[in-house]
């Protein structure tokens, strides 16, 4: 008879109260992660961000971000907008057209840099067509928060609109 995972006894034996209800599960790995031959080891996802700031003219800085920006990933973002915001500039224009997943650790550091820039009379736009990640910010409510255009250039002209062209419907 096969045994549930879970706390075993010297002996061998499940523990009665401790070998139910813990599963080991192994992840989907992406081609790009470490993987072990051993499969009795559980396989984790490693997840990346890209990010690459830029300044426009206007003294705007643009925030390009792509792929994953979840609970491994969102310090290298909270990073790059610190040094944005510890260098004055606090009109910044996040673009989130090449992020493929977020979760509440992202969602976290866009809405404590928004509250940072606020303080100092800045402001953060989000461009975004994704409608993977516009859905995460509808049941959330932040696309009531964060003003979301579909381009830089939409976001960049009218930076204090609150309209939500992208978001809405």
């Amino acid at each position: 008879m096969p045994q549930s995972i879970g706390a075993i006894e010297a002996s061998g034996k499940v523990h009665p109260r401790k070998g139910f209800g813990f599963r080991r599960h192994a992840t989907t790995v992406s081609a790009d992660s470490d993987t072990r031959s051993d499969p009795r080891t559980l396989r984790w996802r490693r997840t990346s961000v890209d990010i690459t700031v830029s300044e426009r003219t206007d003294g705007i800085v643009v925030v390009d971000v792509g792929g994953a920006v979840d609970v491994y990933t969102a310090a290298q973002l909270r990073s790059a907008l610190d040094a944005q915001i510890h260098q004055g500039r606090t009109r910044l224009i996040l673009d989130f057209d090449d992020v493929d997943f977020l979760d509440s650790t992202g969602l976290g550091v866009l809405v404590a840099r928004l509250k940072v820039v606020r303080v100092q009379d800045g402001w953060i736009r989000l461009v975004c067509s994704s409608e993977k990640i516009l859905r995460v910010l509808r049941i959330t409510g932040l696309d009531k928060v964060f003003p979301i255009v579909a381009a830089v250039e939409d976001a960049a002209q009218n930076p204090s609109a609150s309209g939500n062209t992208a978001a809405a419907g």
